[in-house]
């Protein structure tokens, strides 16, 4: 469920929430392929890039 766009705060907080979702995802995938300590670091590292990004957006 997506908020409105008119309340910027209520967007963010969307755009968060979407990226831990995909983030999580992302980690799971990762597991499954038994790539855990090389590929989940990476996507670790990734995921604070955006999330830095996300909040300057705010």
């Amino acid at each position: 469920m997506f908020h409105s766009i008119q309340d910027s705060s209520a967007g963010c907080t969307c755009i968060s929430e979407l990226i831990f979702t995909l983030g999580l995802e992302l980690s799971t995938i990762l597991i499954k392929r038994h790539h855990i300590i090389h590929l989940s670091t990476e996507s670790v590292s990734k995921y604070d890039n955006i999330m830095k990004i996300s909040h300057h957006l705010c």
